[in-house]
C-alpha cells in the first residue's frame, strides 16, 4: 500500500468506529437507559445539535471549497 492509501485509511479509521459501534444494539440501549433520567431532557437535544455541529465541520474541513454546497 502506498503512503496515501495508508493516509486516508487512518484518517477514516475514527469514523469507522463510530459506526461499527452505532450499528450495534449498544447505542440504542444506552438511549433507552438515559432516557429514563431528568437530564435526558436537555442532554439529548445538546447532542443531537453537537453531531449536526461535527457533521458540518467534517463536510466544510474535507473541501478546498470555500462554499459548503459546492460539492454536492
Amino acid at each position: 500500500a502506498s503512503p496515501v492509501v495508508l493516509y486516508e485509511a487512518l484518517r477514516y479509521l475514527p469514523l469507522l468506529i463510530v459506526c461499527f459501534v452505532g450499528v450495534t444494539p449498544l447505542p440504542k440501549k444506552l438511549f433507552d437507559k438515559c432516557k429514563e433520567k431528568p437530564a435526558a431532557a436537555i442532554a439529548v437535544p445538546v447532542l443531537c445539535a453537537v453531531v449536526v455541529v461535527l457533521c458540518t465541520a467534517y463536510l466544510v474541513d474535507s473541501t478546498f471549497s470555500p462554499f459548503l454546497y459546492y460539492i454536492f
